[in-house]
């Protein structure tokens, strides 16, 4: 169960009943306490951002925009240094740790924003047509804060898009220190399983975030003798990507695969049969 504040009173209320501008506090280890407040509500999940700034840091430690958000050094930051310092059972709930797109805290009427910045597929979130919304605070100071999207390379490739004091979008140069307000997804508890997490390590292209579904895995499935053996036989398989250093988890990796295909329904039979078409099919193509 959240902590979750509705209308200044802290209820236990599950996290189906989630309406938007329910807020949770977030004690985030290193940083403080922080509330955060739901933006939108889906049958699934629930997009919470924080009602203000964690820290101030640079997109990229050289003014370029290259490799978008998703390449940014910001966006590791908030990977291995902000989301472990989460407390764990959020952890566990959250698919993916990010911030806010132009689209989803301004909208997309401005058309300086469009000529110049990156475009985005989001709608204006409901809450944040309110100027009040738009705005955030670091340390008791009104703050700008970074969003998403890169400028346009033929206008900059230095800059990112972030929301002014004023709570309307502006720009500034990526190794300039601006506000995070992080943003994220949490996983409705009748949708859940090992949450996956945006990730662009794992070498086949899923989006799982493989280090929390390893923890999360452990703690929570039960390794049969049967699927320890099917995973003996993957490791061996695996052994041939060893000279690739980027696949040096590709172990692990798999297991967990495995695993959520077991827990989404799947028999290890056919968790194991899904599981070694990828291998066959990733091996082929590396001969």
């Amino acid at each position: 169960m959240l902590n979750i504040t509705r209308k200044a009173t802290y209820d236990d209320v599950a996290e189906s009943n989630i309406r938007i501008g329910d807020q949770i506090k977030i004690p985030v280890k290193g940083f403080g306490v922080f509330m955060a407040t739901a933006e939108k509500v889906t049958n699934d999940s629930v997009l919470f951002i924080f009602d203000d700034i964690v820290a101030r840091k640079p997109m990229n430690e050289t003014n370029t925009n290259e490799g978008g958000f998703k390449e940014s050094q910001l966006y590791k930051w908030l990977q291995n240094t902000l989301l472990p310092a989460f407390p764990e059972h959020l952890r566990s709930m959250i698919s993916e740790l990010t911030i806010p797109t132009v689209g989803q805290i301004v909208g997309h009427s401005d058309e300086w924003d469009n000529e110049h910045f990156e475009g985005d597929r989001d709608e204006q979130l409901p809450l944040m047509k309110d100027r009040k919304h738009r705005i955030a605070l670091f340390e008791d100071d009104f703050s700008w804060y970074w969003v998403q999207n890169a400028t346009k390379k033929d206008w900059s490739s230095a800059c990112f898009a972030c929301v002014s004091s004023y709570g309307d979008a502006y720009y500034d140069s990526a190794s300039n220190s601006v506000g995070v307000r992080p943003a994220f997804w949490l996983v409705k508890d009748k949708s859940r399983g090992p949450v996956p997490r945006k990730s662009d390590r794992f070498p086949w292209g899923f989006d799982f975030g493989m280090e929390d579904i390893l923890r999360y895995c452990q703690n929570d499935v039960k390794i049969t003798e049967e699927s320890v053996l099917r995973m003996e036989i993957l490791k061996k398989e695996i052994e041939k990507l060893e000279k690739y250093k980027q696949y040096d988890e590709a172990t692990a990796e798999t297991k967990v695969i495995m695993d959520s295909f077991v827990r989404a329904g799947f028999s290890d039979d056919q968790a194991f049969d899904m599981v070694k078409s990828m291998l066959i099919t990733v091996l082929g193509g590396m001969r």
